[in-house]
């Protein structure tokens, strides 16, 4: 009867609900990989400035 039809509205509105907040997980997973991208590429560029500066100070002494 109407029950029956109320728990499938509710149902339905909650894997809508679900479906929504799994999209945004992902958006958001996809934002979060950039910025660790961005980052390790800054680890190696700062990595590669240590070992260079670590070389100079070497032929220096």
């Amino acid at each position: 009867g109407v029950d029956a039809v109320k728990g499938v509205c509710k149902y339905e509105r909650r894997v809508k609900e679900l479906t929504y907040q799994t999209e945004e997980d992902k958006k958001n997973v996809g934002r979060l990989q950039d910025l660790v991208d961005k980052l390790q590429l800054k680890v190696k560029a700062y990595k590669r400035q240590a070992e260079e500066a670590e070389e100079a100070a070497n032929q220096h002494m």
